[in-house]
């Protein structure tokens, strides 16, 4: 490609973590692919192609495109940052969790109700349904888990990407070689990465990924407060 200078053609990347004796050349860019720095081995081995399934980019590529001429700030529109901070502050004043348990504690002492009719024939019964709202609720708490990491995440690298401003590849070139442990050389590629993708497409990508999960959850637990114990077989309805 004609970005790619002289220079960045004779720059040395790292060793590959899987293969020491190549030199990586491509980033996987599925988040679920650990080590994502790929050397030409990597991508001949069958086992691993058939992994990351051909979602890979070249990382010259990647460092080209980072300091071509042109805007390469990460577009947050203001009204998706204003978006951000009201669902979290709804969540930080409420979470779907805590509502959602409100809605168990308020269904089980119904259930009490009636099994208290007819305890010891269904004394199971209610264990049966503690055990299904509990792992329900487990879910719940390992959503907010995620989204609090997400938002952590999101931060993080926002900080990170505003650091990343290379006029020219011999300046990228130079911070890349200051960096020597691996997960820091990884962790600064998939930024980097993360950074010109949301340049080219024109939108604040981690801000509209973090608002969608905040919606998903936040629909999650509407669809689980619709859950209502059936009691007519226990009034002998369906007798």
């Amino acid at each position: 490609m004609s970005y790619l200078t002289g220079e960045l053609h004779s720059f040395e990347l790292i060793n590959c973590s899987r293969h020491p004796e190549f030199r990586v050349e491509a980033f996987c860019t599925r988040e679920d692919v650990q080590p994502s720095l790929l050397c030409i081995k990597c991508l001949l081995d069958p086992t691993i192609s058939k992994d990351i399934r051909g979602e890979f980019v070249t990382i010259k590529d990647i460092l080209a495109k980072s300091v071509e001429k042109r805007s390469f700030s990460v577009e947050i529109p203001e009204i998706s940052n204003e978006a951000l901070e009201k669902k979290i502050l709804e969540l930080s004043t409420k979470t779907p969790t805590e509502v959602f348990e409100k809605h168990v504690e308020t269904q089980m002492k119904k259930l009490d109700r009636e099994i208290e009719r007819i305890k010891e024939a269904l004394g199971d019964l209610r264990a049966q349904f503690v055990k299904f709202f509990e792992k329900q609720s487990q879910a719940l708490r390992n959503r907010d888990d995620e989204l609090k990491k997400k938002v952590y995440q999101f931060f993080e690298e926002k900080e990170e990407m505003e650091k990343m401003n290379f006029d020219t590849i011999a300046e990228l070139l130079r911070r890349l070689r200051m960096i020597y442990k691996y997960d820091e050389y990884e962790k600064f590629i998939r930024i980097l990465f993360k950074k010109y993708q949301a340049d080219e497409k024109g939108e604040g990508s981690l801000t509209k990924k973090l608002i969608n999960l905040l919606d998903d959850i936040k629909q999650h637990s509407t669809a689980m407060k619709s859950m209502r114990i059936d009691t007519h077989v226990l009034e002998g309805k369906y007798c």
